[in-house]
C-alpha cells in the first residue's frame, strides 16, 4: 500500500449511490476543484483504506473497493457526482469544510442548507417563497443581474442565471445559479423544500455568505 500511487488508489474506489437527488451539479468547477485539493483526497483515501479494508462508509454514500454491488448503481471517480461527494467528505474530515453560515470568509468551504427559493425576476415571482425579512435581497438580485449580463456579454445571449436564497432560520446563504447545470425534472419536483448546498463562499453580501456552488441536493435531514 506504501507504494502505491494516488491513480492506483483513486482507481479502485467506487461510490454506491443512496438517497443523492442531485438538484445542480457544476461539473466543470468540481473537476478543477477535485483535482486541485488531490492531496488531501489521497490522504482521505487513503485513511479509508487502512481503517477499513477498502471500504468507508460516508452518510448518504458508500466509498467501497468493490467493482459491483447489489444495492444500485456503481460510480468511478471520474463521474462528477463522484468527485463532489469525495471532495466534500475529504474536506470534512480534514476539518476545512464549514456547516454554519455565521462568521462566513471568502474561500471557505462550506455546506449550508435551509428552505429553498429559487428566483428570477422575469420568468419566475420570488414574493411565493422569498423570506420576508431578507433585506438583502435587492443586493444579492443584482448580483445575479450583473453575473448574468457578463455570461451574456461573452457568447452566451439566452444564458439564465438564478437566484436561490437557503433560509434556516437564524441566517440565510445565498448562490447564483447557471440554468444549465441545474436538473429540471429534479427541482420540479422538490421546489421551496429544504435543499442543502457544498460549494465555496465567493463573498459576503451585507451578511449573507453567497456561494459558488458545486454540488445542491436534497436536504433529507
Amino acid at each position: 500500500m506504501a507504494d502505491e500511487s494516488l491513480t492506483d488508489v483513486l482507481a479502485r474506489l467506487r461510490f454506491t449511490a443512496g438517497p443523492v437527488e442531485t438538484l445542480y451539479l457544476n461539473e466543470l468547477r468540481v473537476g478543477e476543484r477535485f483535482v486541485s485539493h488531490l492531496g488531501v483526497i489521497e490522504s482521505y483515501t487513503r485513511t479509508a483504506h487502512r481503517q477499513v479494508g477498502g471500504e468507508l462508509g460516508v452518510g448518504v454514500v458508500k466509498l467501497s473497493g468493490a467493482r459491483s454491488t447489489e444495492d444500485g448503481i456503481t460510480y468511478t471517480l471520474r463521474e462528477p457526482i463522484a468527485q463532489a461527494l469525495v471532495l466534500r467528505e475529504s474536506l470534512a474530515q480534514d476539518g476545512s469544510l464549514h456547516r454554519s453560515a455565521r462568521h462566513p470568509h471568502p474561500g471557505d468551504y462550506v455546506q449550508l442548507s435551509g428552505r429553498a427559493c429559487l428566483s428570477h425576476p422575469t420568468r419566475y415571482p420570488h414574493d411565493d417563497c422569498l423570506p420576508t425579512h431578507t433585506a438583502a435581497y435587492p443586493a444579492l438580485e443584482a448580483e445575479r443581474a450583473r453575473q448574468e449580463c457578463w455570461l451574456q456579454a461573452l457568447g452566451s445571449p439566452g444564458a439564465t442565471m438564478w437566484l436561490l436564497v437557503l433560509d434556516d432560520g437564524p441566517k440565510l446563504s445565498a448562490a447564483v445559479l447557471a440554468s444549465g447545470w441545474l436538473r429540471d425534472n429534479a427541482v420540479t419536483s422538490y421546489v421551496h423544500t429544504h435543499w442543502e448546498a457544498f460549494g465555496v463562499v465567493e463573498k459576503v453580501i451585507d451578511s449573507v455568505p453567497l456561494l459558488s456552488a458545486l454540488h445542491i441536493a436534497v436536504d433529507h435531514g
